[in-house]
């Protein structure tokens, strides 16, 4: 009788334990689901690189496709830690981009994006309340994954020193701290090198993989 008591006790533990995972799992699908729908933008809600592999493709699209899926699935091992995916408007950089980070996010990371001029915005926002500009870059700065999208979108002329400061800031302070960020822009090195300061164009150059998207306009 004892040892039947204890065989039924021993049950409902393990059932309890199967289903404690079970819950726990499924807060962490609700948890990623929720992410998700905050960070990626709604045109790219159901974009995964399946997706874009099916596009009507040319240039080197299929093949930075397969490259931001193997940098995705594990960053260490693709040999990248930091990428800049440039190109001209409508090659796909920032569909890859959208496919990398959905991808970050299901793996559990704790990632951010944000659009460059948004960034801007938001600092620009806090200069005439209380709130701490600072603690704005502290976001993205500390994230485990960065995606910072059209970096270099705005021109020079309407972007103060401050602003220009603030973003050589964060991406060096990624770098410090050993933290991947993915950059996307119109603009190659060259052109980050004349949009912004020769320190921050030349972290990117010397820290960045830098992979240039080429085809046609998916766009059309």
């Amino acid at each position: 009788m004892v040892k039947q008591t204890l065989r039924l006790i021993k049950a409902r533990q393990s059932a309890a334990d199967e289903q404690f995972e079970r819950d726990m799992g499924n807060a962490t699908n609700i948890a990623i689901e929720r992410r998700l729908s905050c960070l990626i933008a709604p045109q790219y809600a159901d974009f995964d690189f399946a997706t874009f592999q099916n596009l009507d493709l040319s240039g080197n699209q299929m093949g930075m496709s397969k490259q931001m899926q193997s940098y995705a699935s594990d960053i260490e091992l693709s040999g990248y830690h930091s990428v800049l995916l440039s190109g001209q408007p409508g090659r796909g950089k920032t569909g890859l981009a959208f496919c990398t980070l959905r991808e970050i996010i299901i793996s559990g990371k704790r990632a951010e994006y944000v659009l460059w001029r948004d960034l801007i915005a938001q600092v620009q926002s806090t200069y005439s309340t209380d709130e701490d500009s600072q603690a704005i870059i502290e976001k993205y700065a500390s994230a485990e994954f960065l995606f910072l999208d059209d970096l270099g979108l705005m021109t020079k002329a309407n972007v103060s020193d401050d602003y220009l400061d603030r973003t050589e800031y964060l991406i060096e302070r990624r770098l410090l701290a050993k933290l991947p960020t993915m950059i996307t822009s119109n603009l190659d090195i060259n052109g980050l090198w004349s949009q912004f300061s020769e320190r921050l164009a030349g972290r990117i150059n010397d820290n960045y993989a830098r992979l240039i998207v080429t085809g046609k306009d998916l766009r059309k």
